[in-house]
């Protein structure tokens, strides 16, 4: 149960938001392309899987206040630890899956060149 527990908070308080570099892809963009449309369009991916990632932190943290009550009670079974490790897996498969279709979003707008000098010249700029 102990090793459960480590490994559900480790994955719970694991920032997602690092999982794909959308910041740095977004502040690239702004600064980089001329083109506006395709700017818009980038910028409304990058938003969406900002939601994505919002709506992705507060499940995490309803959660890990779910998984405290369960180690809380004494007469927590086995069952119940698996049943809630399973679910909190499949939501995190599922909002993986959900960043994954936004990258790809992101490639037909954005050339191979455009996306090397968004990473080249925007990393080092967000990079402490």
């Amino acid at each position: 149960m102990l090793v459960a527990t480590i490994t559900t908070l480790l994955i719970l308080f694991h920032g997602a938001a690092g999982l794909f570099s959308f910041d740095i892809f977004k502040a690239g963009v702004e600064d980089g392309l001329a083109d506006k449309a395709r700017v818009k369009q980038i910028v409304r991916v990058i938003e969406a899987a900002d939601d994505e990632i919002d709506a992705y932190n507060k499940r995490r943290n309803k959660s890990a206040k779910e998984l405290v009550k369960l180690n809380e009670d004494y007469h927590t079974t086995r069952a119940e630890t698996e049943h809630y490790l399973a679910r909190t897996d499949d939501d995190r498969e599922a909002f993986q899956e959900r960043l994954i279709d936004l990258r790809m979003q992101l490639k037909p707008l954005v050339t191979e060149k455009e996306w090397e000098t968004i990473y080249a010249e925007t990393l080092p700029k967000l990079s402490p």
